[in-house]
């Protein structure tokens, strides 16, 4: 069973995702935080196409991550009021490109280049940026968050792949 909080992968589609996802070495491409469940299913929130928004979990695959040092599920209202802060922002286009600079950089020049942020968020700044609000770092602050550095936190604990039939673990 998922619980509050529990953030969640989804496998890339679409030639440009597996792309990236194949370069990265990532088996998700869009991330989101799960934030409630009532009688029809899941609620998340998430940053799509058109920015942050409270949505439902429509997913046929997803890899399920729980923050570690989570003490207690965090309730509903609590992470509804956590998106409200930046509920209104567009979807950061730019820290795509950016991350990818980022990436070239560090992983094959050995640079380091500084982060730059902006209170718009793409899909993984926004579990980032929900964690923080939980009091938690899931990856380094010297680090873009993308598929791969939230794939493999140390601070998130994989619980499964998640499918119409449920969670398997």
């Amino acid at each position: 069973m998922l619980k509050n909080g529990d953030l969640f992968g989804v496998p890339p589609h679409g030639f440009l995702a597996n792309l990236i996802c194949k370069i990265v070495k990532a088996k998700t491409f869009h991330w989101g935080v799960i934030i409630g469940k009532d009688k029809d299913g899941y609620i998340t929130s998430e940053s799509l196409g058109k920015g942050t928004s409270v949505s439902r979990f429509v997913y046929p695959k997803a890899y399920i991550y729980r923050i570690k040092s989570l003490k207690h599920e965090p309730e509903t209202y609590r992470l509804l009021s956590f998106h409200s802060w930046y509920g209104d922002k567009s979807y950061d286009m730019q820290v795509n490109f950016l991350t990818g600079i980022w990436f070239i950089l560090k992983h094959y020049l050995k640079i380091a280049f500084p982060i730059i942020k902006n209170n718009t968020f793409n899909c993984q700044e926004w579990v980032v940026y929900m964690a923080s609000c939980l009091g938690v770092k899931i990856i380094e602050e010297a680090e873009y968050p993308y598929s791969r550095n939230l794939e493999k936190s140390e601070y998130l604990e994989y619980i499964g792949e998640y499918n119409e039939k449920g969670l398997d673990n």
